[in-house]
């Protein structure tokens, strides 16, 4: 059986993920992609929403293919 290439940065980059929003209880929001464990940010204003979703999560992403691909596969749901 074949094993599966490993994706390079940019497609795990491509590679959709939902967030939360959160309001939180003094003031702004956090932002969180229950699916990547420990990526999140908070933000003033939703007017900051588009950008520091895309960065944390890209931030993220970048550190785990780096650091830790294997549970990077785990999450992508990529055999090793």
């Amino acid at each position: 059986m074949a094993k599966n290439p490993t994706p390079n940065l940019q497609q795990v980059l491509a590679t959709p993920f939902r967030f939360e929003v959160i309001p939180d209880e003094v003031s702004g929001y956090v932002i969180k992609y229950p699916d990547l464990p420990g990526c999140m940010t908070q933000i003033e204003s939703l007017d900051e929403l588009p950008v520091a979703a895309r960065e944390i999560r890209a931030l993220w992403l970048e550190t785990e293919y780096e650091a830790n691909l294997p549970r990077l596969l785990e999450i992508l749901k990529i055999p090793a």
